[in-house]
């Protein structure tokens, strides 16, 4: 052994939290944004020996700190690409938790969560008039206990909370969004899904687009404004959170020209590679009695409206844009 290998690298280790997103539904491992991430920083830092524990998995809620925590993961290969709301993503913490209590360990946190806790059968529903009410309820207040929760538990680590994407834009083609809405659950225009239906025109149309990127303007605006109040408790846990918006454009949604998110085949087949759909489908078929209609409607074609490999990189780019700025001596 020579003198190089005999060096031990100092660890740096990331821990990614949250929903299907930060999960990389339909994704390789070696395609996640996490991945990337750990991979990104590994390249620019030979003499680190970095390390990335994904805990998130499709489906997880943020969660209510005042509710009781059920639920546990589902086991399986493929049990993560299965859409249900637990554990959450409160519990995720507290699983990393009661292997180390506080936890020094950690360098990096990542995190994408709160659009099930809001959840599209209100947010893409033109008849809902209840999500302006979710967003601050079921969103920012949520999201500020969370991040409050990781900065006390995780005292060491720079924290990165990544935004959400629009499904849907102008650019999308008009006459397919009734195929992606059939395939995100909502009876369409006679197309069969979970939710209670309708039928699609122009106006209903318009109005799904522009809650799709209501809900990203939201998000835009809710992250940084739950910083800045935590910062204001403890300047010194604001100066560890930063926000990750992917930016996806027009042209990158459902149905457009460029796409950053998988879609859906006229047959209502996902577009995920195939093994990892026989994966998810054995495992939806598998934990089918846990789950509720919708999700067990949604289950076999959960890839839908998610980042694809692309999306995943834009994802990866925006979080290192922001680590950069966190970690300047690991990244310049």
């Amino acid at each position: 052994m020579n003198a190089a290998s005999s060096v031990v690298r100092k660890p740096f280790r990331i821990l990614a939290l949250g929903d299907s997103v930060m999960w990389g539904q339909g994704l390789h491992r070696h395609e996640k944004m996490h991945q990337l991430v750990a991979d990104a920083i590994q390249q620019a830092n030979p003499h680190l020996r970095v390390r990335a524990d994904l805990m998130a998995h499709s489906g997880s809620i943020i969660g209510d700190l005042n509710e009781e925590q059920t639920g546990e993961r589902l086991a399986g290969e493929y049990s993560r690409e299965v859409p249900i709301p637990y554990p959450t993503v409160l519990q995720q913490i507290e699983r990393v938790l009661r292997r180390q209590r506080r936890s020094y360990a950690y360098d990096l946190i990542l995190v994408c969560a709160g659009i099930n806790d809001v959840h599209l059968k209100h947010l893409l529903n033109p008849a809902d008039n209840t999500v302006e009410q979710r967003m601050v309820e079921r969103y920012y207040l949520r999201m500020k206990a969370l991040l409050e929760r990781l900065a006390i538990s995780f005292p060491n680590a720079q924290i990165i909370t990544c935004g959400y994407y629009p499904f849907f834009s102008a650019a999308s083609q008009r006459e397919l969004i009734a195929l992606g809405m059939a395939a995100l659950g909502f009876a369409v225009g006679g197309v069969v899904g979970a939710l209670g239906g309708f039928v699609l025109n122009m106006l209903t149309v318009d109005e799904i687009i522009g809650r799709a990127e209501w809900f990203c303007a939201s998000v835009n605006n809710a992250v940084p404004a739950a910083i800045h109040e935590l910062a204001s408790y403890s300047p010194e846990w604001g100066a560890r959170m930063y926000y990750a918006n992917p930016g996806f454009a027009p042209e990158n949604a459902m149905f457009a020209a460029k796409p950053y998110l998988f879609g859906i085949n006229v047959d209502l087949s996902p577009q995920d590679p195939e093994e990892i759909v026989k994966g998810r489908n054995a495992a939806c078929d598998e934990h089918a009695a846990k789950l509720d209609p919708l999700e067990r409607f949604g289950c076999p074609r959960a890839s839908v409206g998610h980042p694809n490999p692309e999306g995943a990189a834009r994802y990866a780019e925006a979080i290192l844009a922001q680590a950069r700025l966190a970690l300047p001596a690991l990244l310049p």
